[in-house]
């Protein structure tokens, strides 16, 4: 079992199933948006200032 449970082990544990469930509808009903940046840098820049802008809970750019 590299790496954890597989796929079916998950499917098949009622906390998994039902938490994964729950993402899939939340997911399902957002609303996405974005920008066609293609120089890296500036799109490198814009993720950071959208970051910082939009306050994103989950893009933290913390490197350990």
């Amino acid at each position: 079992m590299k790496g954890g449970l597989t796929r079916n082990a998950l499917e098949a544990d009622p906390t998994f199933a039902a938490g994964f469930s729950a993402a899939r509808e939340r997911v399902a009903n957002m609303q996405f948006r974005w920008v066609d940046e293609a120089d890296p840098n500036r799109q490198c820049l814009l993720e950071i200032y959208a970051a910082v802008v939009r306050n994103a809970r989950y893009n933290d750019f913390i490197n350990h």
